[in-house]
């Protein structure tokens, strides 16, 4: 049996803090407690912190000595998660129709589709792939920008990724 969340009433999941303020880890199929619980991991928020990097800096090595393994695992991930990555897909899509402003003009937009062009053929050049970055984010935590030219930016993909949602230094 798995432990419910008062909170959310669904099983613990990593990171979800309990009232004395440990940090849930993992849970362990194999091994019932006393309760008849499966076993669990709980942490302190300085130990789950050292936990959580070394756990990251084992995961990245192991991804850069086998990107064949990662691939696959990451080609299942989309096929068994399709309809949330379909969700997701949505959400960003008709937040960037609702964060682009009535009042752009015809030049606007073709300035807007003239930078998606460029970041393409950037892209063929290069061979490295880019993406049309927004500078401030459209679903920012902080702060929300517009889907207009001058909020846009070509930068390659991987830095894209690691930018994901922040403003500036964040």
């Amino acid at each position: 049996m798995k432990r419910i969340n008062p909170e959310t009433g669904m099983p613990f999941k990593r990171g979800d803090v309990r009232k004395d303020g440990k940090i849930f880890w993992q849970r362990k199929n194999t091994e019932i407690d006393k309760e008849g619980y499966f076993s669990e991991t709980w942490y302190t928020p300085e130990r789950y912190a050292e936990v959580y990097q070394d756990n990251l800096k084992r995961l990245r090595k192991f991804a850069k000595e086998n990107p064949e393994i990662v691939n696959e695992w990451n080609r299942k991930s989309a096929k068994r998660n399709r309809p949330q990555r379909n969700a997701n897909w949505a959400k960003y899509f008709y937040s960037k129709i609702d964060r682009t402003p009535k009042w752009l003009t015809k030049e606007q937009h073709l300035e807007i589709k003239k930078i998606y062009a460029e970041c393409m053929e950037m892209t063929k050049i290069t061979g490295i792939k880019h993406n049309v970055d927004h500078i401030v984010p459209l679903r920012g935590d902080l702060v929300s920008g517009l889907h207009v030219p001058w909020n846009l930016r070509i930068i390659p993909a991987s830095e894209n990724f690691k930018k994901s949602n922040k403003y500036g230094s964040q």
